[in-house]
């Protein structure tokens, strides 16, 4: 599947909404178990020093809600 970083949901309320540089905020995302994750890109993109946590955060395997879809065999996945 895929590599993403995951956050606890404390982690997530600190970065929802923020600038990762000026002009552009982070896009979180949650996974068919409702855990949420940030894109690595983005946390590579970060000039924005409050977060440079992130960058030590680990990759997890981040599951799509489509993916599970496909892997259950139910319904059309669109693109």
């Amino acid at each position: 599947m895929y590599q993403h970083i995951k956050l606890t949901e404390a982690q997530a309320q600190q970065v929802h909404g923020k600038e990762l540089y000026p002009g552009w905020c982070f896009s979180l995302m949650k996974d068919v178990n409702e855990e949420y994750f940030l894109d690595p890109y983005q946390v590579e993109q970060c000039t924005n020093a409050e977060f440079d946590w992130l960058k030590e955060l680990p990759l997890s395997e981040y599951i799509p809600y489509e993916a599970e879809a496909q892997l259950q065999g139910s319904g059309s996945v669109n693109f």
